[in-house]
């Protein structure tokens, strides 16, 4: 509704403007936080969020993309209330930039990650691995890209634990983000792709090959970090207390992630 207020007398304007002030902090309120969250949390994420509405709380708006993308833009000064990094280093970064409480919340694994039925199942991580040039033909390794995404630098360390960075030299498929590299496995664009195990869970087209050995790659950890200076902190709180909760819990452990012991920050 479009309001004319020169036809108005000055006494209604001005009544109609205090009224109209009076209701937009409540208005504001009403608005929906934001969660900005690395792109492997997607689905996980999702059905955490309905599950918060269905409690009655509005349900928070969702933004995905690769860690590094979503920090930068939040160290620019994108509005949002919380942040979901897929390594520590990110959340760090942003931390420089904005004041923020952060906390670990989830913990992954590495997995080798092929198109369903395409490849021989792995007897153990190690061979299948070493086995990868044979395995990958005149195709490449489908990752994220190791100097943006946190994917790509735990599968770039594993490559080089294993000394097979020399030998895969030329033959890396680096992508903006895990997702999109593992999108390319999907499509039959790349054999095979370096993701996470809880990708295999929820991604019908891919299967997990080998899930590597944590002593393989620097620990992957998901912190969860609250913007101060953002506001609407009382829900954003709220919703950072549900994803630490036993229900959450247990949705996370279905999803593949493994919930980490931390209390929310006040």
């Amino acid at each position: 509704m479009t309001i004319a207020f020169s036809y108005l007398r000055p006494r209604r304007a001005l009544s109609l403007l205090l009224a109209l002030s009076l209701l937009a902090p409540g208005l504001r309120a009403e608005e929906a936080i934001t969660v900005f969250a690395a792109a492997s949390l997607r689905e996980a994420l999702e059905r955490q969020a309905a599950a918060y509405a269905a409690e009655g709380h509005r349900a928070p708006r969702l933004v995905f993309a690769a860690s590094s993308t979503l920090a930068r833009q939040l160290a620019a000064g994108a509005e949002a209330q919380l942040f979901l990094s897929a390594d520590e280093r990110w959340m760090e970064n942003l931390g420089e930039a904005r004041p923020l409480r952060s906390a670990p919340l989830l913990g992954n694994r590495l997995a080798l990650l092929a198109r369903r039925g395409t490849q021989p199942p792995c007897d153990a991580p190690e061979p299948c691995l070493r086995a990868l040039p044979g395995r990958l033909g005149d195709g490449r390794l489908a990752l994220g890209d190791p100097q943006h995404v946190p994917a790509g630098r735990y599968g770039q360390a594993a490559l080089t634990y294993y000394g097979l960075l020399p030998t895969l030299k030329g033959r890396l498929l680096p992508a903006d983000s895990v997702r999109t590299a593992l999108a390319w496995v999907a499509r039959g664009e790349a054999p095979l792709g370096l993701g996470y195990a809880s990708d295999a869970r929820v991604l019908p087209a891919l299967e997990a090959l080998a899930i590597l050995p944590a002593e393989a790659h620097p620990p992957i950890i998901y912190p969860l970090g609250r913007l101060l200076d953002a506001p609407q902190q009382g829900e954003a709180q709220a919703f950072e207390a549900f994803l630490r909760s036993p229900r959450a819990r247990a949705a996370w452990e279905a999803a593949g992630f493994t919930p980490l012991a931390s209390a929310p920050q006040s």
